[in-house]
């Protein structure tokens, strides 16, 4: 059973009302992330029924991601330390990755549980749900306190993309998930813990036009609008 508002903002520290730019709705369907303010657009939420795992840009092995995360060199825990609305942690729980999604918002996180719960009530995605396990954490904090055993293959990084000047090209998700979490200011911090956790590989997602967000790429793999940059894990196999 879905957990009501109250208890909701009880749990994250919330307060219940209208008044603020980006508000968590609850439904008798989901929970939503909403915009308030004229000129708004339509409610987020996360649908994992939704992601493309079956054409060219889905949850094939021979796409950038899966190459960039190591699947043909036998790579299957992963840690998406930037989770967000699980997008790409579902397409690699699609091709057999075990995922470990960590999360630092709490009102994220809390739509992600929401997901994974209606995922696994779907035959269609329950397999998947079944591989991505969610932490409500400081990926930073959380990498660094891994012990040996724990330590996963590969670390997936996709942190705040750099804002473009011509918003109206940016999505609503993203506009939402600006609105929420701010911008990843730690996100080169966040890239020496994945490095110093990893025993194989970290992965960073940046748009096609951005410098990479740290020295030491080891390899690139380029899809349409983004790429995917590789750096060695502490293993140094990558």
């Amino acid at each position: 059973m879905r957990p009501c508002a109250e208890e909701i903002g009880s749990r994250l520290g919330l307060p219940l009302g209208d008044d603020a730019p980006v508000l968590l709705r609850v439904t008798p369907e989901r929970l939503e992330l909403v915009q308030t303010g004229e000129g708004a657009p339509g409610p987020v939420w996360i649908d994992l029924g939704a992601v493309d795992t079956r054409s060219a840009g889905g949850a094939r092995r021979d796409q950038p991601l899966s190459r960039a995360v190591g699947l043909r060199q036998g790579v299957r825990r992963v840690v998406d330390a930037t989770a967000g609305l699980l997008h790409d942690a579902f397409l690699l729980a699609s091709m057999g990755c075990e995922v470990v999604c960590v999360e630092r918002s709490g009102v994220l996180h809390e739509m992600q549980r929401d997901a994974l719960e209606r995922g696994a009530s779907d035959p269609a995605l329950a397999a998947a749900c079944a591989r991505m396990t969610l932490v409500r954490a400081d990926a930073r904090e959380w990498l660094g306190g891994l012990g040996a055993a724990a330590r996963p293959e590969a670390v997936y990084l996709d942190p705040m993309h750099p804002a473009r000047r011509k918003s109206a090209l940016v999505k609503k998700e993203m506009r939402l998930l600006r609105l929420l979490v701010g911008e990843d200011a730690d996100a080169q911090e966040l890239l020496a813990a994945a490095i110093g956790a990893a025993t194989r590989r970290v992965v960073v997602k940046r748009p096609g036009h951005a410098p990479a967000l740290a020295e030491g790429v080891v390899g690139s793999h380029k899809g349409r609008a983004v790429r995917y940059d590789v750096y060695s894990g502490r293993g140094g196999d990558v």
